[in-house]
């Protein structure tokens, strides 16, 4: 799969990933399913085995955290870097029209905008590419 395509995916679930990391980072802690609680199809488990499958749920949950604070941070550097541009806010609202709040396409922002298609590309590529820059999509020499 292409960086863009991987970049889209980042940015079309930003607000989820917003919505879920706030959730984490409200819950103090991870919560453990019952499988844990020491029975298992009635039986009771080995506690040994009940400490492996939470210490690898623990892990899940960890990783799924840190991909979550990853793809919220490198939106939110795109969309930092894109303000610095001329013409920047336009392509924050185009952010916001088409992958936010996803109620248009590049093309019918781009109209709702009054800018070209072949503008709006551009700065959606920009943007696509300062998400996969810092999702590590990117190398840093491919920009050079």
């Amino acid at each position: 799969m292409r960086y863009i395509e991987l970049a889209k995916t980042v940015a079309f679930s930003y607000k989820a990933n917003c919505v879920e990391l706030m959730r984490i980072r409200r819950d103090d802690r991870i919560r453990i399913p019952a499988i844990i609680s020491g029975h298992v199809r009635g039986r009771i488990s080995k506690p040994v085995e009940a400490e492996v499958i939470a210490r690898e749920q623990r892990l899940l949950a960890d990783q799924r955290f840190t991909y979550l604070l990853q793809a919220t941070q490198a939106v939110e550097f795109a969309l930092a870097m894109v303000q610095r541009k001329p013409q920047g806010e336009l392509t924050v609202r185009l952010f916001e029209m088409v992958y936010r709040d996803a109620t248009h396409r590049l093309y019918g922002a781009a109209i709702e905008l009054n800018i070209s298609e072949r503008t709006a590309k551009r700065y959606n590529s920009y943007l696509l590419k300062m998400v996969a820059l810092r999702m590590g999509y990117l190398p840093i020499i491919d920009l050079l």
